[in-house]
């Protein structure tokens, strides 16, 4: 009979989830390059771009900015 073998769904699941936060981490960088480059006021912001809810909090100030 046939046998589960469930490592071939562990490495697929794992790698797509590698994948994805790699993914993050890349569009957190280039929202704190654009924030850098625009001079935004709150330099802090830039430590914490990695938090998701800082990831919608920068495109606002900058949509705001003069």
């Amino acid at each position: 009979m046939y046998e589960y073998n469930p490592r071939p769904c562990l490495f697929s699941g794992s790698l797509s989830f590698i994948f994805w936060i790699a993914v993050y981490i890349w569009m957190a960088l280039c929202l704190y390059t654009i924030a850098k480059k625009t001079n935004i006021e709150n330099t802090w912001l830039g430590i914490l771009i990695i938090i998701p809810v800082v990831n919608f909090i920068i495109p606002c100030i900058l949509a705001f900015s003069d």
